[in-house]
């Protein structure tokens, strides 16, 4: 490789084995690898290195310089997994356009069954404040509320997420309630579900086969509720239903 350049360091005689030459108005020299390689990464952050640092003081927020982070499980304001030690072996990636704008926090878990999944949080420059940890990819487990990084309406409120399971299929005619517990519920994004057997065989809710071989989906503010027209969907071994939803407590709509 030669490039041509009058900014680069004078010295001729170089050690390093891996360089590459380097054309100026004096004529043509080796130039290390090294010293090209200083240019591009501050040292310590896992900017072109095999990894970043340790969170500064083990408190999330003194993470904000740009680059990547080594979590060792007992930092202070990190999200809340239910047991600390889920954020040991993640990364955290840090996004600082500038000093005094947004600061974004990617935080990548790496612990066994947890790996792939993902965190995000913002530091709001108006409110001087970090907001909330939200999901890219929620886990979805049975019963978990998740807020999302999805967003809702002009206001841009957040979006939650939550599956649960009902129990066994409806009767013939009959309907099954279940209060879903989630509290100041906004507006509703969206909901879906399925009946499965076993896990392996499924229809997706609500469901139509014909004016007698069908079931509904309803959910309101306060329960799921599925009911079967004239055939028996009690065959089906669990209820699925996930719900997407705003909350009042975020100004939504």
């Amino acid at each position: 490789m030669s490039i041509k350049t009058n900014e680069l360091p004078s010295t001729t005689s170089m050690a390093d084995s891996d360089s590459f030459l380097v054309t100026t108005a004096a004529g043509t020299r080796k130039t290390p690898l090294s010293w090209i390689r200083g240019l591009f990464a501050p040292s310590g952050f896992g900017l072109g290195e095999s990894q970043g640092r340790y969170i500064p003081d083990d408190d999330f927020n003194n993470a904000i310089q740009n680059g990547w982070y080594l979590c060792k499980g007992n930092e202070a304001n990190g999200p809340d997994l239910a047991n600390p030690q889920y954020t040991s072996n993640a990364s955290l990636f840090v996004v600082t356009p500038r000093e005094d704008w947004v600061k974004e926090q990617t935080l990548h878990l790496g612990t066994a069954g947890l790996q792939g999944l993902t965190l995000r949080r913002y530091y709001h420059s108006s409110l001087k404040a970090w907001q909330a940890w939200e999901w890219v990819n929620p886990p979805m487990q049975n019963g978990v509320e998740y807020r999302t990084t999805e967003r809702w309406g002009s206001s841009y409120v957040p979006v939650y997420a939550k599956t649960l399971s009902i129990g066994k299929g409806p009767t013939a005619g009959a309907k099954i309630e279940v209060a879903h517990g989630i509290k100041d519920m906004g507006y509703i994004v969206d909901v879906g579900g399925c009946l499965t057997i076993d896990g392996a065989q499924a229809v997706s809710l609500p469901y139509y086969k014909s004016d007698t071989d069908r079931a509904s989906l309803v959910v309101n503010d306060q329960n799921i509720i599925v009911t079967a027209g004239e055939t028996d969907l009690s065959g089906y071994t669990d209820t699925q239903v996930w719900v997407m939803y705003t909350k009042t407590t975020d100004g939504a709509e």
